[in-house]
């Protein structure tokens, strides 16, 4: 019984060490360059992105993510989900056909976009930024592949 106590006591300490080790190394930390995400995340600021977030479970409505295009990372905000219609329409937008609650926008922002419905395909996001004038995302650059994204974002802050 002793010898089980004590394999126990090993075990626990080598899962709860090696769980931090893997939370230490799948951890990032990414410089902003841009006003896209503002004023959520200013120009400046340095982002820590859990690129283990997503492993087992997929990115959600309202996570800010950091992904990757031509070899550069962006962090943008999943407004859809794969298989979602997306709409802009009089300056909100809409998940199949109800309003988007966004309370991190700014009080009066309006997003606009040339096409006016998006049909999110499977495996793949519809970002926004959250700096919705400024902003080139999924309403230019079209969605972003499952695999683009390389993690979640966790917090922001100046140096």
């Amino acid at each position: 019984m002793k010898k089980a106590s004590i394999a126990m006591v090993l075990l626990l300490g080598i899962l709860l060490v090696s769980g931090l080790a893997c939370s230490y190394f799948m951890r990032t930390e990414v410089q902003i360059g841009g006003i896209n995400m503002e004023p959520t995340i200013m120009d400046g600021q340095v982002c820590t992105v859990d690129k283990s977030a997503y492993i087992f479970g997929a990115p959600e409505r309202g996570d800010v993510v950091a992904f990757e295009s031509n070899d550069n990372l962006f962090i943008s905000r999943v407004i859809g989900l794969p298989g979602e219609t997306i709409s802009i329409e009089d300056g909100a937008v809409y998940v199949e056909g109800t309003i988007l609650d966004e309370p991190y926008l700014p009080e009066g922002t309006l997003t606009e976009s040339a096409t006016k419905e998006f049909n999110v395909l499977e495996n793949s996001y519809f970002l926004m930024g959250d700096n919705r004038a400024n902003s080139s995302d999924s309403r230019i650059q079209g969605f972003v592949p499952l695999d683009a994204i390389t993690g979640k974002v966790l917090h922001c802050e100046f140096e």
